[in-house]
């Protein structure tokens, strides 16, 4: 097939060097755009490329007509994205085919209003998410759109265990939302934190600086474990916690608290001291335990639920 593809907003990083901490989603769309090409199928890229991209030969095609448009999720606020988004919307217009809309953060839906005359029959979104109908009714998709469990990590290889050198787990995000549940765990001492000390707004915790994207399985191997963290959507929705599969894949294990099923597959915490358990195991002990977390996780990526 010949294949429109599209950031709803913002350009569109394709190399492996790439510059951006957050927001890029980098290995999952060049890992995905990677197995379509094995399939035989041909991209043409809807959005302007990131400098790096356009310094190795990418370049923004103004759209013709093709067998199928894939659009992917990006910064939906049109206060900062209105151009963007207008253009997305033009391209939708133009496309007689079908879409399918990739959605990887359940904080970033479509603008499904802004398209009330559309017809969404013609439409697939692809989420990262086990329970699809609480994900229908929280990401507002129209009842004539098919969704398909999308798990994005599927295209992704695992990279052997690491015994990393921090006895820490590293958790690497917001409190938003999570501050509760993580408080007793910061104060036990065994979770590092990254992010933003704007976001934290805690002087008494110290907070490193995240990795570039491009980084970021490197970074994740120097901890002895990740501790994940998730909200009430990504609870309801069963959503695939981004950071936990990624340190995972990067070769350490995963502890999570109890309660989502995208994460049971993790180390289940029901207190601090079950941190503790994991964290005190032998190297051979976390190597086992991190090998049968990348097995149960293992899964086929729905080429066919998706068409494509």
């Amino acid at each position: 097939m010949i294949i429109g593809y599209r950031r709803v907003s913002g350009k569109l990083p394709l190399t492996a060097d790439e510059n951006g901490a957050r927001g890029t989603w980098l290995e999952k769309r060049r890992a995905f755009i990677a197995s379509l090409e094995t399939r035989g199928h041909t991209l043409k890229y809807l959005s302007e490329p990131t400098a790096n991209s356009e310094a190795v030969g990418y370049r923004k095609q103004t759209y013709e007509t093709c067998d199928l448009l894939i659009l992917e999720f990006g910064g939906n606020n049109l206060l900062f994205h209105k151009k963007a988004w207008s253009e997305t919307f033009e391209i939708i217009n133009q496309h007689q085919g079908r879409i399918i809309f990739l959605c990887d953060d359940p904080d970033l839906p479509f603008l499904w209003k802004q398209l009330p005359n559309e017809d969404y029959s013609r439409w697939t979104c692809a989420v990262n998410a086990e329970k699809l109908e609480p994900t229908r009714l929280k990401l507002q998709i129209p009842s004539a759109a098919k969704i398909v469990d999308t798990p994005f990590h599927a295209l992704l290889e695992p990279r052997p265990f690491r015994d990393g050198e921090k006895a820490t787990a590293i958790y690497f995000g917001r409190p938003n939302g999570r501050l509760k549940a993580i408080t007793p765990y910061l104060q036990s001492g065994m979770v590092s934190v990254a992010g933003k000390d704007t976001e934290w707004n805690d002087k008494t915790i110290h907070i490193a600086t995240p990795p570039q994207q491009k980084e970021r399985s490197d970074w994740y191997r120097q901890w002895r474990a990740c501790f994940a963290m998730y909200d009430g959507k990504h609870e309801a929705t069963g959503w695939r916690t981004g950071r936990a599969y990624h340190a995972l894949l990067a070769g350490i294990p995963v502890a999570a608290p109890r309660g989502s099923s995208a994460l049971n597959w993790a180390w289940q915490l029901d207190s601090p001291k079950d941190l503790a358990d994991l964290l005190k195991k032998t190297t051979e002990e976390r190597k086992k335990i991190q090998e049968e977390q990348v097995q149960a996780v293992k899964t086929d990526f729905p080429y066919a639920e998706l068409e494509i």
